[in-house]
Formats: structure tokens, sequence, C-alpha cells
């Protein structure tokens, strides 16, 4: 039996089957950017030939496959993901730019400040406010989140992310919005910070989220 390990990277995709005496083989394609099962279907199809098997066997005797990718990692520092907005508490867009304050030299006034992955113009605030305690302060105000809604469409966003403020606590004010987004931007792939990182500290949950 084997035990199988894919690393998609952004030029090749690289392979490797571990058999029951620890004997490790490896094997390489070329990684298809366009559809990435491509590549890791033809390096698993090599895989198999340098073992002397065919696919449907090789896999027959697998009984783990472990997947690890750095694509993700390489949209982000190339720029060249989806165009993504951002819907938070009024007031609070620039949370993601202020962090927790901290900075790797903090002294430093002329150090370079972080790229993000939207514009200012694309960080817009929504009138509501939930309580640490779950309280609701105020209410979604609908004609705000239209408005902000209306602004991201005009750019046209391909993402949305929804982090709010204490949305840990209740989130009932982004399932909210995820609902008004699907009927405004309908295709468009929506993110809330409650479901993607539901814990308390705002600068953490936001740039999970984003």
């Amino acid at each position: 039996m084997y035990r199988i390990g894919i690393d998609v990277g952004g030029t090749f995709t690289d392979l490797v089957a571990v058999d029951d005496q620890g004997i490790s083989t490896l094997a390489k394609s070329a990684s298809t950017p366009q559809d990435q099962s491509i590549g890791v279907m033809e390096g698993l199809t090599r895989l198999a030939e340098a073992l002397s098997l065919d696919l449907p066997t090789l896999l027959a005797r697998t009984n783990r496959i472990v997947h690890g990718t750095t694509v993700a990692t390489n949209a982000l520092l190339e720029h060249k993901g989806a165009k993504v907005g951002l819907l938070t508490t009024e007031g609070h867009r620039d949370v993601i730019e202020m962090r927790e304050g901290l900075k790797d030299d903090r002294y430093n006034l002329r150090m370079e400040v972080p790229f993000q992955i939207a514009p200012r113009s694309m960080r817009l605030g929504v009138k509501e406010r939930m309580r640490a305690d779950g309280r609701v302060e105020t209410p979604l105000d609908l004609a705000s989140l239209q408005a902000a809604i209306a602004q991201l469409k005009a750019q046209g966003v391909e993402s949305v992310a929804v982090c709010y403020l204490h949305a840990w606590k209740d989130a009932k004010h982004e399932r909210a919005t995820a609902e008004e987004l699907a009927r405004a931007l309908p295709g468009t792939y929506v993110c809330l910070s409650s479901e993607v990182f539901p814990q308390i500290k705002e600068f953490d949950r936001v740039s999970t989220t984003w």
C-alpha cells in the first residue's frame, strides 16, 4: 500500500509515493493554472509509471493522499487574485491598515506600508454595530448596505469579504448582508468572518477573511 503526497506549485506539481517499507518514489508534472486537477492527474499517471503500475492500480493500492499547494500564496505575492471588496462596520475600514498598532520596526516612521489586497475605495463601511456581548447597538441599516454594495458593483468586484465588529459573537448582520449580496451581486464569491474565523480580535478576523 502507498501513501501519496502532492504539492501543486506555480510552475510544477511534485508528487511522492511512499510504500510500506518507507521507500519513496518521485514524479513531477507541469502545473496547469487553468485547472489544477489536470496537472495533478498527469503527475499521478507519471508516478504510476515510475512504479511500473497503471493509474487505477496505483490508486487502488493507495490508502492516503495528502495534498498541499502554494497557489493561494503565489496569488497573494503576485497580486493576481480576484478583485476583492470589503464590507465592515462604519468607521472600521482601516483596521487592515492599522493592524494592532504594531510593525516590524515600530520606531521607523519611513517603513514601507504593506501591500493591501484592495484599495481603500473598495473597503466600505456599513451602518451597523454589535456589542462585544452580542447585543445590537445599531441595527443593520439596509440603505447603507445597499449603497455600499452599489459602490462595489460599480467597481467590478469579484469577491466580497464581510467583517462586522464583534460578528464572532452574533453573526446575524453578516448573514443578512450575505443574503443581500446574493441578490445584488449573483455569482460573486462572499466570505463571512463569522464563518471563516469566528474569534475575538478584529485585525486577525478581518485579515484572515479578506
